[in-house]
C-alpha cells in the first residue's frame, strides 16, 4: 500500500480470490473506489479525505482486499458468517444474500491466510506491533530514577514485572539502555539533563525512528489538532489495532504527555474531555534538528541530501525528519538550517537558491560525530 498526496493506492498480484465476492461484504457508498486492472491483477486507487473521514470503512476496505489476495478458503469466514450469506464451492468463495454485518472481518487482520504471512511490509522488514507500552507507559518518576541510579536501576527499580518490561522496551528504542546496562548516549542525555528540553528532543528523535507506537502518533496526529479519543481509538482500529489495545495506545499518549515531554518539551497534551492534541514541540537548539536530519538520512537511506519540500509531503517512507518529530512549519526551521550551516559547514549546507531549499549532509559524518557537538559544550 502507497499513499501520496491524494490517493491511497493499494497494488494486488496474483490474487488468490475474487473480489467482487468480498466487496459485498461492506457498504463502500462513502468510500469511492477505483480499480484498474493490470497484467497480473489490478490497482485499487482511494481518495485519502475519504479514508481520513472515515478510518473505519477504511479498514474494512483493506481488509477485503486482503481476503481476495490470500484467501486459501479455510472457510472460517463462513464459519463467522451468522446469516449464512458466505459459501466455499472448491475453496472459491461465494456470497449470496449478504447483509454487510462485517462478522467476517472479526478475524485478525481480516483474513486468516494474510496474517500467518504476515511479515513483509515496505521492503521486506517485520511488521511491528503497535502496542509498545501496553497500560504501561513510562512515569517521569521511573525516568528520574533511572538516570539517579543507572546500571544499578535495573536491579533496584521498585517496578512491577510488566512495568519494567515495557519501561526496558522504552528505554532500547529511545537508545538509553541496552538490555540491562545504560549506553553512551544515555550518559550524555544525563550530563545534559534528562529532563531538559535538548536531552528530551535527542531522546524523541530516537524513539520517533524506533519505536511504532510513538512513530504512528507522528505520522497520524497532525499538529496542533485536537483529536476526540474515539476518533484515535477509531483511527487505530483502521490499522488493524484490537479496540482493547486503541484504548490502551491512547491512554499511553497521556501518560506521556504527564513527563516533561509534555511539560516541557511540549509534545503533546491531553484536555480535561479527554481530546488529545500533538502540539509544536519547544526546540531552541539547532543541534537537535541536525541530529534529527543525520538520524534521518540514514533511515531512509537519502544518500546525505534531499529537499525541505519533502519533508511536508505525505510520503510512506522510513525514517521521519525532524520537522515532523517536532511540528516545525518552514518558517520554523529554515533559519535553523541557515544557522546550522553557518556555524557547523563541516556538517551541512542548507541552499535556498531559486527557491530549492536543498540540505546537503557531510558523507564523513554520524549521527554520533552530532551527538558530540553537545559533549563540546560539558
Amino acid at each position: 500500500m502507497d499513499v501520496d498526496n491524494e490517493y491511497v493506492t493499494i497494488t494486488i498480484a496474483n490474487p488468490s480470490s475474487n473480489w467482487r465476492e468480498w466487496i459485498k461484504t461492506i457498504n463502500t457508498d462513502t468510500i469511492p473506489l477505483k480499480i484498474i486492472d493490470t497484467k497480473n491483477g489490478y490497482t485499487v486507487k482511494i481518495q485519502e479525505q475519504y479514508t481520513k473521514k472515515n478510518p473505519l470503512m477504511s479498514r474494512l476496505i483493506r481488509q477485503v482486499f486482503y481476503k481476495a489476495s490470500y484467501c486459501e478458503g479455510c472457510r472460517v469466514c463462513e464459519a463467522n458468517c451468522s446469516n449464512g450469506s458466505i459459501r466455499f464451492i472448491s475453496k472459491k468463495v461465494l456470497i449470496v444474500g449478504c447483509k454487510q454485518c462485517a462478522d467476517c472481518h472479526e478475524i485478525e487482520t481480516g483474513c486468516i491466510s494474510y496474517h500467518s504471512l504476515r511479515q513483509p511490509q515496505g521492503g521486506g522488514k517485520i511488521m511491528k506491533s503497535l502496542n509498545t507500552m501496553s497500560n504501561h507507559a513510562p512515569k517521569a518518576d521511573w525516568f528520574a530514577a533511572f538516570f539517579a541510579k543507572k546500571d544499578e536501576f535495573f536491579a533496584d527499580h521498585g517496578l512491577g514485572p510488566e512495568q519494567i518490561s515495557f519501561f526496558k522496551r522504552f528505554l532500547k528504542d529511545a537508545l538509553l539502555a541496552d538490555k540491562s546496562s545504560v549506553t553512551p548516549f544515555a550518559d550524555l542525555v544525563s550530563e545534559i539533563g534528562w529532563d531538559t528540553e535538548p536531552a528530551l528532543g535527542l531522546i524523541l528523535i530516537n524513539l520517533a525512528n524506533e519505536n511504532p507506537q510513538i512513530a504512528w502518533y507522528i505520522r497520524n496526529l497532525e499538529i496542533n489538532k485536537p483529536y476526540e479519543r474515539k476518533v484515535v481509538e477509531d483511527m487505530l482500529i483502521s490499522f488493524d489495532v484490537k479496540p482493547p489495545v486503541a484504548k490502551s495506545i491512547c491512554g499511553a499518549f497521556r501518560r506521556l504527555t504527564d513527563t516533561p515531554f509534555g511539560s516541557k518539551l511540549n509534545w503533546g497534551s491531553v484536555s480535561g474531555a479527554g481530546a488529545m492534541t500533538r502540539t509544536t514541540c519547544s526546540v531552541s537548539d539547532p543541534r537537535i534538528i541536525l541530529y534529527g536530519l543525520y538520524v534521518y538520512n540514514e533511515k531512509a537511506n537519502a544518500h546525505y541530501e534531499f529537499r525541505l519540500n519533502t519533508f511536508y509531503e505525505n510520503l510512506e517512507q522510513d525514517g521521519i525528519p525532524p520537522t515532523t518529530v517536532f511540528g516545525l512549519d518552514r518558517q520554523i526551521v529554515e533559519p535553523m538550517l541557515r544557522g546550522l550551516s553557518a556555524k557547523y559547514p563541516e556538517f551541512i549546507n542548507y541552499s535556498d537558491t531559486n527557491d530549492l531549499c536543498k540540505i546537503s549532509l557531510r558523507e564523513d559524518k554520524t549521527p554520533q560525530d552530532v551527538l558530540e557537538l553537545f559533549r563540546e559544550d560539558k
